[in-house]
């Protein structure tokens, strides 16, 4: 359901975009998400920003695999669609009359690849949580991630057939959405320290996925989402 929602948005609101529809485009600034600018930021700038959130800053900065992989993923941004900007499960709402994406104060002209992204890591960060915070995973990691794989190939499935995302175009667009799926998840990890004084055992777990994943795109593609374009 949620890949069908989603695709139906970008393939209704990326027409206008595409045909550059000025009245369409004029309230949208297009800027580039925060966490693509990770490498750029003043760690101690932001003001209500805790103790917590600046360590995972200043964390990220130190990572020379995460931060080269942030800036290829910023100079590789595209803008060719209306984007929801803030894509996760907590944002797809079902009701008896079907399934509605809410909260859309994130909207801008942006990446389609990036609400795609949203949701992938909506599922690791999942796994994440479930399989624990402790040194080793808990017993039941694998068949979780099994079950993850199952759903992710649902809801990428549906996307692109709904969209429709050409056979061509498939694999350069889930390489791009599982980059991104990255900088979501250090997105999800600074909002998880918004009150913390220190970071916690899952933001450390949710940063070095979010390395891992742009270390070897590929490879998270197919065994953390269970994806091969």
């Amino acid at each position: 359901m949620i890949g069908t929602a989603l695709a139906t948005c970008h393939r209704a609101l990326s027409d206008r975009v595409r045909f550059d529809d000025t009245q369409a485009r004029a309230p949208f600034p297009a800027r580039i998400p925060q966490m693509l600018q990770i490498d750029r930021l003043d760690v101690f700038a932001a003001s209500g920003q805790s103790d917590g959130q600046a360590l995972l800053l200043l964390a990220a900065q130190g990572n020379e695999t995460l931060t080269r992989g942030i800036a290829r993923l910023r100079d590789a941004w595209q803008v060719n669609s209306l984007v929801h900007g803030d894509m996760k499960w907590h944002n797809c709402v079902a009701s008896g009359e079907g399934l509605f994406l809410v909260d859309w104060e994130s909207a801008d002209l942006g990446d389609a690849a990036w609400d795609v992204a949203g949701i992938l890591q909506s599922y690791l960060a999942q796994w994440i949580w479930v399989a624990g915070a402790g040194p080793e995973l808990s017993s039941d990691a694998a068949a979780v991630l099994d079950a993850l794989h199952d759903s992710v190939a649902l809801f990428w499935s549906a996307y692109v057939s709904s969209l429709p995302l050409p056979l061509p175009a498939r694999p350069a667009f889930l390489e791009r959405a599982v980059a991104l799926a990255a900088a979501r998840l250090l997105q999800t990890a600074y909002e998880a320290l918004r009150d913390a004084k220190a970071m916690t055992p899952l933001t450390v777990r949710l940063l070095q996925a979010a390395i891992n994943v742009l270390d070897d795109t590929a490879a998270a593609g197919r065994e953390l989402f269970g994806l091969d374009a």
